[in-house]
């Protein structure tokens, strides 16, 4: 999935006794759905079951989102 998006951040946990691994991916609104499509590729080699949920704000890249912004000035 390189270069399908332009960060990830993860969070791990438990619900219930079994482990939850939360991905969050920042991707380019013009490249959402292709995005989508090559997450669709590679998830067939992943074991468990997922959730794909979106939009949502971009909560928690805004250190990101910050130094981006800073490095255009």
């Amino acid at each position: 999935m390189a270069g399908c998006f332009r960060e990830v951040r993860e969070e791990l946990g438990q619900i219930d006794g079994r482990s939850l691994l939360s991905l969050y991916f920042l991707v380019p609104r013009a490249q959402g759905e292709h995005f989508v499509e090559c997450l669709r590729q590679d998830a067939s080699s992943l074991r468990g079951t997922g959730l794909l949920t979106d939009p949502w704000p971009p909560y928690n890249f805004v250190g990101a989102i910050d130094d981006d912004i800073r490095s255009l000035d």
